[in-house]
This record gives C-alpha cells, structure tokens and sequence, in this order.
C-alpha cells in the first residue's frame, strides 16, 4: 500500500529524482512533518496518545476542552470527557460478572486486557470484535455489551496497548482475533466492528482475514485518513506522513478495493452529510467493497448514537444474523 506525498509533486520540499533527499527535505522530515504530526496525532488517537505524564495531566485536559468548544459551536454534544475511577470500577465489577477478563500477550514486551462475554456458555454464537476508541477503558462500551447480549450475540473488547501507532493497534485487533478463535470461534462467526478513527484498524484486519469468512461493520468510516485531515485543515497534510506509513496507510479506499468475492461481506453504517469526509465518501466506499460485497445502512445526524435508532439497529442485526439466514434458507432448499 504506497503512500503519496502529502505535498504536490512540485513542492520544493519533494525529491523528483531518487538522489539522496535534499537538505530542505531532511530539514522538513526532522521538524514540520513531526510537529504539525504530534497535532493530527491527537485527532486519531485521541487520549491514547495523551495518557502518559505532562500530556494526561496538561495536555489532554486543554485539548478536551477546546475539543468541546468546537462541538459546542457545532451543534454538536460533547464528547470528550474524563472517567470517574470509581464509575469505572463499579462498572468493571457488573460486567465481570457475566464476562470473563484476561489479559492478552501482544508481543515479548507488552499486553491488553481482553473481556469476552458469551450469551450461552455451552454455545459459541455469532460473536462482535469490538473496537473501542482509541484510549478508552472497556467500560465505556457497557451498554453496547448488553444490547449485544440481549440480542444473543457474544461480544469481545479489549483496550488499546501503549504501542501508540497504526501497527501497534493493529497488533492488538489482531490478538484479540486470535484469542477468539482459539477460543473455539470460526473466522465466519466474528464480526469485527470499528467506529470513525478504529474502521482503519477494522479494515486492514479485514483485508488479512477477509479470504477466511471475517465480515466487518465500519462505523462512519473514512475515505483515508489524509482527505480528512485535507478537508478539515490543509495544513494537517504536512504531518500525515508522520503518521501513515507504507505498510499502513490509512487508506480504507485503497484497503478495501483488493478484496475479492468470498461470501465475507462487509457492512457500512454512514451517515451520507458527515461534515468531515468528503461528500462522495458513501459512493466511493461502495464501489471499493462492490467485488467483495456490501450492506450500507444509511444514517443521519445520529452521532455515536446510530444505534439508538430501531430501524437501524434491526438493519445491523440483520447483517449480523446474514449467515444464520443463509444456512436457514439452504435448508428449506434442501427439503
């Protein structure tokens, strides 16, 4: 997945030929493209790039704040909050009791905790691989868990490690996967979903997994995470490349497009007038998952809370049974 320069090709920091790269663009490698970085960081990986030291006691509280204030002049909740410790016990606590919590060996130097919770303990059913924001506790996906559970699924989350990259991330959904199915779960019963800044997460686990049956729900997913920054900020483009990478980047666009048929499908849950992707964003999508197949189920102005809606919420279930449906009605052929 090659990664094109955020700047136009004739930009004086840009190297035409494959001589050894000027000093004006080292000077841009060492300075700009890692600050105007650090800032657009903050937008993707939100607390869990600001939770070590000056940045979780300075820096975080500020950026929540301003945060805030710009969903504020929006119309828009706020959505940026710190989490009571005690709440967050007393909510570990409930969820433990109909979950089992373990943590996960992600690599020789770190691990993530990983909560798993199965509807019936002597079946394995169709079970979602969440992934949570960047940065946030589990808890915070309490009511998601319970919606799940109620409607028979099994459900799995897990928090992000302290490897703050795309690749780090990655690892961690990739660990998760694999817990699950060591677990006993067949690719074809996961279901990975992942919301905004984790659909890129979701997408390259996707992309590996997708020829063995792994369907995926991306929540108000971006084109690449590049034409996001350029709407929302041309000067965001200097920075993009501290962040994308060759192996990794965010481009569900690019990603998506190499699917092939296998019967794994995937499901977008989007809202067409998002302000911040581009307003062909749905379309484009399409045509990228249309060799692979795809569900769209459209949704409007329901932000981080598309699933309160009946209509939508019976639509995403219905993708989640698709396989059952299948199997059902291969059956009534049969007799």
């Amino acid at each position: 997945m090659k990664v094109n320069s955020p700047l136009p090709p004739t930009h004086p920091l840009i190297n035409p030929t494959n001589q050894s790269p000027s000093c004006l663009t080292k000077l841009f490698k060492c300075t700009i493209e890692p600050f105007v970085g650090s800032i657009i960081k903050i937008s993707l990986y939100r607390s869990a790039y600001l939770r070590e030291g000056f940045s979780k006691w300075i820096v975080l509280p500020i950026v929540r704040k301003i945060g805030n204030c710009w969903l504020e002049a929006e119309n828009l909740p706020a959505m940026f909050t710190s989490f009571d410790k005690k709440r967050l016990d007393d909510t570990e606590a409930s969820l433990l009791q109909i979950g089992e919590k373990t943590i996960l060996k992600v690599d020789e130097e770190r691990s993530i905790p990983f909560v798993h919770f199965q509807k019936d303990k002597n079946n394995r059913s169709t079970c979602v691989l969440y992934l949570n924001g960047f940065g946030l506790p589990y808890q915070t996906a309490k009511n998601f868990i319970h919606k799940h559970l109620d409607e028979d699924f099994d459900f799995a989350v897990f928090e992000w490690g302290n490897k703050v990259s795309m690749q780090g991330f990655v690892e961690d959904a990739e660990a998760a996967y694999q817990a699950l199915i060591e677990k006993g779960y067949q690719p074809n019963q996961i279901k990975v979903l992942g919301y905004c800044g984790t659909t890129y997460v979701a997408t390259y686990l996707k992309a590996k997994h997708h020829q063995e049956g792994l369907d995926a729900i991306l929540v108000d997913p971006h084109t690449s995470f590049r034409e996001v920054v350029d709407q929302a900020n041309p000067i965001g483009k200097y920075g993009v490349g501290a962040i994308a990478t060759e192996e990794y980047d965010l481009d569900n666009i690019n990603t998506l497009s190499h699917l092939k048929h296998t019967g794994a499908s995937t499901c977008l849950v989007i809202d067409p007038e998002n302000l911040i992707t581009p307003p062909d964003t749905v379309e484009r999508l399409q045509n990228a998952l249309a060799q692979s197949g795809v569900t769209t189920i459209r949704t409007q102005g329901k932000m981080n809370k598309q699933f309160n809606t009946p209509e939508i919420w019976n639509q995403y279930i219905q993708f989640l049974r698709r396989d059952q449906l299948q199997q059902e009605e291969m059956k009534e052929q049969d007799l």
